[in-house]
């Protein structure tokens, strides 16, 4: 059933649906594999943290689970911790490109943190044009980008470029629509994000955003409406819980 709902893009329900398979038999690793590429999905970092840490007491010799963890401190800010589960992760690795390339990324925005605008430029330009860097790894690139203020003028320029290449990709709009809401820039924000979700974009996620706007605009009424609608649609993130119960 937990497959049937990966088909059906119903990540939360899957997560569900895995964990208790999880529960029935532990040393099932793949079915971990998956849960974790859900919650990062789903940028439920807090999740996927202790997700990772309970993979590891298991599967300590497996690198793929440091890789997620890795990434999970690095969007909890904390890339000291990253840097240490990043580096144990790419200690395990053997003969296994595709994830060494993942490490690659992840290595590389624990340093960007520290750069300036400039630097970090020169750094990623040659990662986000290697072919060998899949798509997902460029955006998961350029979502980290999106939150540092350093960064976002060539987050935008990179993003624009993607999507005049690939104007029906609803993960790049969704993250354009978060650079134009970071810029004050509302009308845009909306519009991107609403043509993301006609596009396919998850809408307990947009609902999130579209509350973020709401609140961007004064009205916080508006924003814990939306939030509230965004946890009905499966959004159980506790970014989004802090949201909710904040006065």
């Amino acid at each position: 059933s937990g497959d049937l709902e990966v088909l059906c893009k119903n990540n939360i329900s899957a997560i569900e649906h895995y964990s208790n398979a999880l529960k029935i038999n532990p040393q099932a690793y793949p079915v971990w594999i998956t849960v974790l590429e859900m919650y990062h999905q789903e940028e439920n970092w807090d999740s996927l943290n202790l997700c990772s840490q309970r993979c590891l007491a298991l599967f300590p010799s497996q690198p793929f689970p440091y890789l997620m963890q890795s990434r999970a401190l690095l969007n909890m800010d904390l890339p000291d911790e990253a840097k240490v589960a990043c580096e144990m992760g790419k200690d395990l690795l053997f003969d296994n490109p595709f994830l060494g390339n993942k490490f690659t990324v992840t290595d590389v925005l624990i340093n960007v943190s520290k750069k300036d605008a400039k630097n970090i430029e020169i750094v990623l330009q040659p990662i986000l044009k290697a072919p060998e860097i899949s798509l997902n790894d460029r955006l998961d690139i350029l979502n980290y980008l999106v939150n540092n203020a350093k960064a976002i003028e060539f987050a935008h320029k990179t993003v624009s470029d993607y999507l005049i290449n690939d104007p029906n990709n609803f993960s790049f709009l969704a993250l354009k629509a978060r650079i134009f809401l970071i810029n004050n820039e509302t009308v845009f924000a909306n519009e991107c994000i609403n043509k993301a979700v006609s596009l396919g974009y998850p809408e307990r996620l947009a609902l999130e955003f579209l509350g973020d706007i709401a609140q961007k605009e004064g009205d916080l009424v508006l924003a814990k409406k939306r939030w509230l609608e965004a946890q009905q649609k499966g959004n159980y993130t506790p970014r989004l819980n802090k949201k909710i119960i904040a006065p």
